[in-house]
């Protein structure tokens, strides 16, 4: 399936990347706060909601680098295009609490 540069190769993957990716770094988050690293004191991450899903959206980025390394430009415009539509949607949802 990688093989294809077609558009909606991309759009796929590029749909499915954060989705998956969202899920893991909820998954290691959360162990990491179970094995005690997140509770108080000096070293304290507090990850919002929304740097997870920007942190998810940008992983977009490996398949994108790697339909460039093999020269599929359509299924770059899929990955490209199903960034979009995550970033329009994160913005619409936390736009508000980001600026003000």
């Amino acid at each position: 399936m990688l093989k294809r540069n077609q558009i909606w190769v991309g759009l796929i993957i590029g749909l499915l990347i954060p989705f998956v990716g969202y899920a893991l770094l909820l998954v290691i988050l959360e162990e990491i706060h179970a094995a005690g690293y997140l509770q108080g004191g000096q070293g304290v991450f507090i990850f919002r909601k929304r740097t997870i899903l920007l942190m998810a959206i940008c992983l977009n980025l490996i398949p994108f680098s790697f339909f460039q390394r093999i020269r599929h430009p359509k299924s770059m415009r899929g990955v490209l295009s199903a960034t979009l539509i995550y970033s329009l949607v994160w913005i619409i949802i936390f736009g508000s609490s980001v600026i003000g």
